[in-house]
Order: C-alpha cells, then structure tokens, then sequence
C-alpha cells in the first residue's frame, strides 16, 4: 500500500511540476527575446529552447530528489531523525529551485536573451545568452552580472551562497 501512495505521490508532483513549467514557460520565453532581427530569430529561438531544456532537466533532478525524501517520509522504517531530515532536505530543495528560477530571472534584466541556473555543491554555474554578443562585452556583462546578483542577494538576505563559488558562462 505504502507503494503505491509514493509512485502516486511521485508521479503526481513531477506532472504538476512540468504542468506549471509548460504553462509559465511560453510567456517568459516571448518576454526574454532582447532583439529580433530576420537573421537572429532562428539563433534566439534555438538557444531559449536550449535554455528551457536545461532548466527542465535541473528541475526534474529537484523533483526526484525531493520524490527520494517523500518515499523516505512514507516508509515504515523512518525513524522521526531521518523524517525530520528528509523533511529539512525537501525545504533545502524548494529553496534552491526558487533561488535558482529567481536568479535566472535576474540574469535577464541584465539584457540577455535567455539564462539557466544552477546550484551545486560547491559553486552555481550562471549561463547566459544574448545574440550578437562581442568577446570584448563579456567583462562587462560579467561584472553587470555579479552586481545585479548580489543586489538581489542582498535585498533578499540570502547568505547561504555566498559560501559558493560563482562561475558564469556565456553563450553567443
């Protein structure tokens, strides 16, 4: 019985998760194009759905990361420490996912096409996109990244990721 609540449980969150994933999806990926001209549509395209597919496939590694602690949850054999952590385990995943999504849409205020984040252990990885971009801008863009970052950072009083390291990447 317990197994079938848990692949329940499991495949209803993972089709919630991608259902709010399509439905938001679309319209951040109309509002993320900077420019527009005949000859960078198709490039601008190409990399949003890049983007949109590395996004899904992080947040399908939240999802079962976060299925792993429901099933540990819903065992019989969870003692109330290993509950408790798993319960802590599943807060630290949300956390990450919304920072992450946050991050992203930060990222694109910056002027650029279309950006992924990722937390890891011990660095987050920023990749950004915008078309027509120079070698010669990307210190700038860097640096235009790590202030808008750490204003956002800041404001919001996450200091957990300060212990990481950034790498930022940039695609054009």
């Amino acid at each position: 019985m317990n197994r079938q609540v848990v692949a329940f449980l499991s495949l209803f969150s993972l089709v919630l998760v991608l259902s709010v994933y399509y439905v938001i999806s679309p319209g951040q990926q109309e509002n993320s194009i900077v420019s527009t001209t005949p000859e960078n549509v198709e490039n601008v395209s190409q990399e949003t759905y890049y983007f949109s597919s590395l996004a899904l496939a992080r947040n399908e590694r939240h999802q079962e990361i976060i299925d792993e602690q429901v099933a540990l949850i819903a065992s019989n054999d969870s003692t109330p420490s290993k509950v408790v952590e798993a319960k802590e385990a599943m807060q630290k995943e949300e956390e990450i996912m919304l920072l992450e999504e946050a991050l992203e849409e930060v990222v694109m205020q910056c002027n650029f096409a279309a950006s992924y984040v990722e937390i890891l252990d011990t660095y987050y990885n920023i990749l950004a996109y915008r078309p027509n971009m120079k070698a010669d801008d990307e210190l700038l863009a860097v640096d235009t990244i790590f202030q808008t970052t750490d204003q956002y950072l800041q404001e919001n009083e996450i200091t957990w990721i300060y212990g990481l390291s950034p790498v930022v990447e940039f695609r054009y």
